[in-house]
């Protein structure tokens, strides 16, 4: 990509794609001899033949018209910073059963991101843009830039923003099925904001965007592949240790799930679901944990439905009520030490199963739900766990407790009394539980990250608390209580029974 400030060179920008040929394998036909006293009217003078075609799978990616199409950002600057972007046509085609994934990153060999300078004396660059993603083109910070790559147009209102990942770990788009028809169509859009602290000059670097076949689908867990898909049967068929992603149809983001000692199939993630703006109404609410023909709405006030959907925030709320139904998400990010690092800059050895996924207050993880419930150890009907999955709860078969329980080498120590803490060894935080120290959300502010995790149960402690489970460095906790208005992370299980 090249950024020019006064001038209009051109540039250039790499762009890579892998596939297979499609090769066409056909088997000879054999005529065999007729049998002895058989003559070749006779009808009972048969032999079947078997014929084999073998396609194998190919792919295609284009971008725009190589001849005539580049990424060169014109860009005249003011005083202020000017905002300009470079919009290419991306077009993949396929004929894998499984589909492709489709990844953007900075070359291989560059160890940043950042745009540099042609002449050698000029010391300045391009930085690029923060934040998971950053804002819209009307907001852009000067003197930075990054990329957009969706099936829309860019506008200057919807259209954000992310720095180009230093590698190709996780795909910017991911598909399950053959393309159709001319094949999928994307915007590949680079934007940049300058202004006149700025040296004129051409500012560059190399981009891969790349496309691969996706591997071939291994039927684990009944050969679902949404979590919407899963039911007590499926799970209870499957073996334990049985690993998959599976899809959640609401927002299209996959989760890693397995089915664990305690019989039943839990999230090996934390949940990443955002509340839509309006609430969890028609598709989304057939396509949640939520009673047969309920809604969540926003602003729903009813005797019913007492506290109404909040839509998720990518700022960190403040917010501590007992009745608050907020939640918050910090982007694709994973703790690294005491703080969050973005996904694509995680430390070595960490994948999926590590990512934040978002906070909820215990309204929200309930879907509104925990104000009908007014008994201590009653639980919460609903929640925002994808359609067959639910919240754990304190007691019982579905419970965090009889999980924990079932893996001694781990945990020991535990009891249900209020507040009790057993132990529990570094290996809950790796396979094949991977519970993490992700903290929590209190009084506007991240709390207790890279210290301990809070993973929301369903059930009610008082008024004002509702029960989770959580691990901490050699210790863990089955049965305490936090405030509902506290930020909590959420794992959903799958029950086999």
């Amino acid at each position: 990509m090249h950024i020019n400030s006064t001038h209009h060179p051109k540039g250039t920008y790499l762009i890579g794609a892998s596939g297979v040929a499609l090769t066409l394998l056909a088997g000879a036909l054999l005529f065999p001899s007729l049998p002895d006293g058989a003559s070749a009217a006779d009808p009972s003078a048969s032999t079947a033949i078997r014929t084999n075609v073998k396609v194998a799978p190919i792919l295609s990616l284009s971008v725009g018209n190589p001849a005539t199409d580049t990424a060169t950002v014109k860009v005249t600057p003011t005083e202020n910073g000017a905002f300009n972007s470079k919009t290419l046509p991306v077009t993949v085609s396929t004929n894998n059963e499984t589909g492709y994934s489709l990844y953007l990153s900075i070359a291989d060999g560059k160890t940043d991101n950042k745009l540099k300078p042609s002449v050698a004396t000029n010391s300045s660059v391009i930085n690029p843009v923060t934040g998971t993603p950053t804002s819209t083109s009307t907001s852009f910070a000067a003197n930075t830039w990054g990329y957009n790559l969706s099936t829309s147009e860019p506008d200057d209102t919807n259209t954000t923003y992310s720095a180009v990942p230093l590698d190709r770990t996780k795909p910017q788009q991911s598909t399950s099925a053959p393309t159709s028809g001319a094949g999928d169509s994307y915007k590949l859009t680079f934007g940049t904001k300058v202004d006149t602290k700025l040296p004129a000059d051409t500012y560059s670097t190399q981009v891969v965007l790349s496309a691969v076949t996706n591997p071939a689908y291994v039927a684990i867990f009944n050969g679902i592949k949404t979590m919407q898909e899963m039911t007590a049967s499926i799970c209870a068929d499957a073996t334990e240790g049985d690993t998959a992603q599976l899809t959640d149809t609401r927002d299209q983001k996959q989760y890693w799930v397995t089915k664990l000692a305690d019989d039943n199939c839990w999230m090996t993630q934390n949940l990443d679901y955002d509340i839509p703006a309006g609430g969890i109404t028609g598709d989304q609410a057939a396509k949640t944990d939520l009673s047969d023909g309920r809604t969540w709405a926003t602003g729903d006030h009813s005797s019913s439905n007492p506290y109404p959907a909040q839509a998720t925030t990518t700022e960190i709320y403040y917010n501590t009520s007992d009745t608050g139904t907020y939640s918050y998400d910090p982007g694709l990010v994973v703790v690294s030490g005491t703080e969050f690092v973005p996904y694509e800059s995680r430390p070595e050895g960490t994948d999926e199963h590590q990512l934040v996924g978002n906070y909820y207050q215990w309204n929200a993880a309930t879907a509104g739900t925990g104000a009908l419930v007014s008994q201590k150890g009653e639980d919460a009907t609903d929640s925002i766990c994808p359609k067959g999955w639910q919240l754990p709860t304190l007691t019982g078969n579905t419970s965090a407790y009889n999980l924990m329980t079932k893996y001694p080498d781990i945990f020991s120590g535990l009891a249900l009394e209020d507040g009790n803490t057993g132990t529990a060894t570094e290996v809950a935080t790796q396979d094949p539980l991977f519970f993490g120290y992700t903290g929590g959300v209190v009084r506007g502010a991240m709390g207790y990250v890279g210290q301990v995790s809070y993973y929301w149960l369903s059930t009610l402690s008082s008024e004002y608390s509702a029960y989770f489970f959580g691990v901490a460095p050699g210790m863990a906790t089955a049965s305490s209580w936090l405030a509902r208005g506290f930020g909590s992370s959420i794992r959903c299980l799958a029950p086999s029974a």
